[in-house]
């Protein structure tokens, strides 16, 4: 899977932003982080409509967690604080607008909290309804949380459904004009020479975002990469001089400037760029120039991200909301600002080894034996790689390179023999070549066997001697392979056991490996975030972890040595890592707060006009509250409310109880109704605490 990449080493990619009119002298110019912070900062502050599930929000938000992924910057909790205030939900009954909830779906499966989408998404693919994407903007708004939830879930139903729905637009409704390789935005524009820029934008995003989500090797891959291709070649032509595309691909002088369409355009390239899908020579310039219109004319000095078409008036075609202004702003202009950023910035970073594992080598270290390497750690991802392999003393160190042994194998020859070998990796993308990783050395090189002496012909006491023997067609059998002493080699690599909770202990094994025996093991604990270092001192089989490790993930590094050289291997992440979680004793404390009705609570009345109740729960950490009403109805206890939300942190939200159908008749129905409350708190990876208290309902 192509996941999401995190890098801590920012390139000086250099681009300039607009100055104020009334500026007398020009400003030094924005790196690509600085005016991504600029961006981020001004919405977060000044931005209209900014609290609901909607698609415009969802844009955003993915645009703030993909800067904050590559600024390096304080963490903000804007997401975390719009998804708790959405009770992690997606729009629904009146406020609902069809592909477009899903949006908010994104968000949430991004911050680890899919039950709301999983649920809608479920329900789809049920359904077997395949005709829910009848415009192209559905491609972005829902495509990319069915391939997450596909992966998440190992859910082949879930990724049949979203290629079912995607053909269903490409071919059934015919939407993409493949001559042209650009999309009509729905049925109405169909055989017209209208192309809607932001339309395009939804798509090529779409597809952007679910090549990195699929494995390579999954069926529906090659072919969202030829659609993707195709979008591609067919933009750059369309490419205005100033770097915007037009409102109107195929017309684009007939308007002014439109920002959201040319962001959308430009994180997608540059995100195929760093893939390697896309050719850095042919588009690199294209995606700079696209950038430097981003962010030096639809970004004012102010951080307002202007020329964001709809952005009042909402559209779904190249005259709505004209003309464009510089005074038009729009949370989803913005996300899709904030993605074009974080993709210019991965795609002008070379890779880097820093914290992640070395190359290592494999074979034995025998004359004329064939040792292989396998590929470091690398981030973001390279899209080419340089091999040197160095003869070292027997010591691992005087090092020296080996003539044209510059391949990905080398076949060990007579001069290696005495030496250890080792091998340094260059690796490259459109960025550029990052730093060297090295191996570690071999064990010393074996001089080969050499093969036994055939044994001489017994003497005869005949005076004459015998005939010799014909000629064998078999030659003298070499030692076998088998025999040779080898280095260790990983076949399976380290699992670690045990809860990532701070104060508690996690353990690893070795992992399986073959070699000469004896084999040795060491152990090495490391600390990720945006990078991954070593724990000072953390070198045995388990590990406690401390409150520094809070937040982080955690691998270990097994190192197996024996007499003939050493590998070494990393585990899987784990984690994050979380703070531990509250008492049952402070748990039944918080939960005291919801158990009794009183006041308007307890009022049937406007309990059963909302439907539900609403109620205020402050969490002693992270978990999930669950809260049930319960009424006897002819004598047994029957549901009639329940609701749940989850914390992301300890304090204060509002949560809604919503009655059941058999709750609404029994409210409407009595005077006064007597229930039963039972809320319990699960901490996250803790056990669950619950309470229980009787009142009353009344008019």
């Amino acid at each position: 899977m192509k996941k999401r990449r995190v890098i801590s080493a920012l390139a000086g990619m250099v681009v300039g932003v607009a100055v104020s009119a009334s500026s007398s002298a020009a400003a030094a110019p924005l790196t690509v982080v600085q005016a991504m912070a600029k961006a981020d900062a001004y919405w977060l502050a000044n931005g209209v409509s900014s609290a609901g599930a909607t698609w415009q929000n969802a844009t955003f938000q993915v645009g703030n967690l993909d800067y904050l992924g590559v600024s390096g910057a304080t963490p903000n909790t804007a997401t975390q604080t719009w998804a708790s205030g959405n009770d992690d939900a997606l729009e629904s009954g009146a406020d609902s607008d069809g592909p477009n909830d899903l949006a908010a779906g994104e968000v949430y499966l991004m911050l680890g909290q899919p039950d709301s989408i999983r649920a809608r998404v479920d329900s789809e693919v049920a359904a077997q309804n395949d005709a829910l994407w009848t415009y192209i903007d559905a491609l972005n708004m829902a495509m990319p949380s069915y391939a997450r939830l596909g992966i998440l879930d190992k859910s082949a139903a879930d990724l049949d459904a979203m290629q079912a729905q995607f053909n269903y637009t490409e071919n059934t409704l015919g939407l993409f004009n493949k001559a042209k390789g650009l999309w009509w935005r729905d049925a109405t524009f169909k055989g017209t020479d209208t192309y809607w820029s932001r339309g395009n934008g939804w798509a090529m995003m779409a597809l952007a975002k679910v090549l990195q989500i699929l494995p390579s090797t999954d069926p529906r891959y090659a072919g969202y990469v030829q659609v993707f291709d195709q979008m591609a070649a067919a933009l750059v032509p369309l490419q205005l001089s100033d770097g915007f595309w037009g409102a109107d691909l195929r017309n684009p002088s007939a308007y002014g400037y439109e920002e959201s369409g040319t962001a959308f355009f430009t994180y997608a390239m540059a995100w195929g760029i760093t893939a390697g899908i896309l050719s850095p020579a042919v588009y690199g310039p294209v995606v700079t120039k696209a950038w430097t219109a981003l962010s030096t004319i639809a970004l004012q000095p102010s951080g307002e991200v202007g020329y964001v078409q709809g952005a009042t008036t909402g559209a779904s075609q190249p005259s709505d909301g004209q003309p464009v202004k510089v005074t038009d702003t729009a949370g989803y202009g913005v996300g899709g600002f904030l993605m074009a950023g974080s993709e210019m910035v991965q795609m002008s970073s070379p890779p880097a080894n820093a914290g992640l594992s070395a190359p290592t080598i494999s074979g034995t270290p025998i004359e004329g034996q064939t040792l292989s390497e396998a590929h470091g750690g690398w981030s973001p991802p390279p899209t080419s790689y340089g091999y040197q392999w160095e003869d070292c003393d027997p010591a691992g160190a005087a090092c020296a390179a080996i003539g044209a042994a510059t391949g990905q194998s080398y076949t060990l020859v007579a001069s290696d023999v005495g030496h250890t070998i080792r091998v340094v990796e260059t690796a490259g993308n459109a960025g550029g070549v990052g730093s060297p990783a090295t191996s570690a050395a071999t064990g010393t090189v074996a001089a080969a066997p050499s093969p036994s002496p055939s044994p001489s012909p017994s003497p005869s006491p005949s005076p004459s001697p015998p005939p010799p023997p014909p000629p064998s067609s078999s030659p003298s059998p070499s030692p076998s392979p088998a025999a040779f002493p080898s280095q260790p080699a990983n076949s399976s690599p380290p699992v670690i056991s045990g809860p990532t909770i701070v104060g508690r202990t996690l353990s690893s094994s070795a992992g399986a490996w073959s070699g000469t025996l004896p084999i040795a093991y060491r152990y090495g604990w490391v600390l990720c975030t945006r990078s991954c270092s070593t724990i000072a001192g953390a070198t045995g089989r388990s590990y406690t972890l401390t409150s520094a490790d809070a937040g982080a993930r955690i691998a270990v590094l097994v190192t197996a040595t024996n007499g003939v050289g050493r590998a070494q291997v990393s585990s899987s992440q784990v984690g994050p890592v979380r703070a531990p979680g509250p008492s049952p004793a402070q748990i039944r404390a918080a939960l005291a707060a919801v158990l009794r009705p009183s006041g308007k609570t307890a009022e049937i009345a406007p309990i059963v006009k909302a439907g539900g109740d609403k109620l205020s729960f402050t969490a002693p950490g992270v978990g999930k509250l669950v809260i049930k009403w319960y009424a006897r109805v002819r004598g047994r206890p029957t549901l009639i409310a329940s609701g749940s939300v989850w914390f992301r942190r300890a304090g204060k939200a509002n949560m809604k109880l919503k009655l059941t159908s058999q709750g609404i008749k029994l409210l409407k129905a009595g005077k006064s109704v007597k229930i039963t409350t039972t809320a319990s708190f699960t901490p996250s990876g803790g056990t669950s605490t619950s309470s229980t208290k009787i009142g009353t309902l009344h008019r």
